[in-house]
């Protein structure tokens, strides 16, 4: 079969066979989102302990402990953002150059904005994008949580505003880390929509999609996409875990502070649950569809084979089934060990991330 034949055999691939992949790949985890983010909180009450309640450091007389962990946990913070904005940035670049490879620019500039457009409402739906109002009284221990808005208040906000109470207003930051925060939100939920954007054009059978040379290039890509989703769901976690980390260290009780960190820990896996669920779902669609595809290649290339030993009489039965299983092995079109081993690490990274820092942060001390 020439190439040109080929060519035509993808056009002429029905639309729904074409894209079909790439919509299931991109919209199925959001419906695995859906479902984690209500199953998680089935057993989560409504009524929270009070975090204001809780006795923090003196920061207002520039105390050295005190200072110490404000600039310790601020600049941690900082860091890790900077570190997903840069991030979220290769993501976009690298789905859109992998898009391409597959799409019309037009339809590339196209699908990249959808997915980035998913991923810009679904944080505003996943998180309450309204800033804490820091106020000091509290009327009880407990505090409502509404569902729909996380818990993200009552284990940050709440104690940075009680350990920032006695400083003057010029020198609280409550409300630039808020900004920091959602500004980080929205660069990680757009930057992992584009991804799994890119990984839904990887799952499409389009155009010449039975060519040995674009299958090889889209398990590359595959690998690439892998490697970046990982990174920039790790960043999220660390960035999460700094934030944590911060609050928990401006609390003057250790018994306290051993114990907000079970709820930062409770924060943390929260999240991981969600990228995890996401990866995975992701990955697992987009590593179906690519094999489904090579192994219609790879029927072809044995009936192209068949075909041949049929005209020339120079091979016996079944030996064009090991030539084509050959021709597979040589153009390097298997989920080798390599493959499987980063899809692995990187579905399941979001969840080694906080235990990782942990481990690291006892060491050193």
């Amino acid at each position: 079969m020439t190439s040109k034949q080929q060519q035509d055999m993808g056009d002429a691939t029905p639309c729904w066979r074409s894209i079909g992949p790439g919509i299931a790949t991109f919209f199925l985890p959001l419906i695995a989102l859906f479902l984690v983010i209500q199953a998680l909180w089935i057993l989560l009450p409504s009524e929270w302990f009070e975090t204001r309640t809780l006795s923090t450091l003196d920061i207002s007389a520039l105390k050295l402990k005190g200072f110490a962990r404000v600039i310790d946990g601020g600049m941690s913070f900082s860091i890790m953002s900077a570190a997903i904005w840069g991030a979220g940035l290769v993501a976009g670049v690298l789905s859109f150059i992998v898009m391409r490879r597959t799409l019309s620019a037009r339809q590339t500039v196209a699908a990249w904005m959808i997915a980035a457009s998913v991923g810009f409402l679904v944080a505003c739906w996943e998180k309450n994008l309204r800033r804490t109002e820091c106020v000091s009284s509290y009327g009880s221990t407990t505090v409502h949580v509404d569902k729909n808005e996380g818990f993200r208040p009552v284990v940050i906000d709440n104690v940075i505003c009680v350990a920032e109470h006695r400083l003057s207003p010029d020198k609280r930051v409550l409300g630039t880390t808020q900004w920091m925060i959602i500004f980080n939100t929205f660069i990680g939920f757009v930057g992992a929509a584009v991804v799994m954007g890119a990984f839904g054009v990887l799952a499409m059978r389009y155009g010449n999609w039975s060519d040995a040379t674009r299958l090889r290039r889209r398990l590359a890509d595959f690998r690439t996409l892998t490697l970046m989703a990982s990174v920039l769901f790790v960043l999220n976690a660390l960035v999460t875990k700094a934030l944590v980390s911060w609050t928990q260290g401006l609390l003057a009780s250790e018994d306290d502070a051993a114990s907000f960190g079970r709820l930062g820990n409770a924060l943390l896996n929260y999240w991981a649950a969600q990228a995890s669920t996401v990866l995975i779902v992701a990955l697992s669609l987009a590593a179906i569809f690519i094999q489904i595809d090579i192994g219609g290649a790879v029927n072809r290339e044995a009936d192209r084979r068949r075909r041949e030993v049929q005209r020339h009489y120079t091979e016996t039965r079944g030996d064009e089934g090991l030539a084509a299983a050959k021709w597979q092995e040589e153009n390097e079109l298997s989920f080798n060990s390599a493959t499987v081993v980063t899809a692995t690490i990187g579905t399941i990274a979001p969840f080694l991330a906080g235990p990782a820092v942990d481990l690291v942060t006892k060491v050193l001390h």
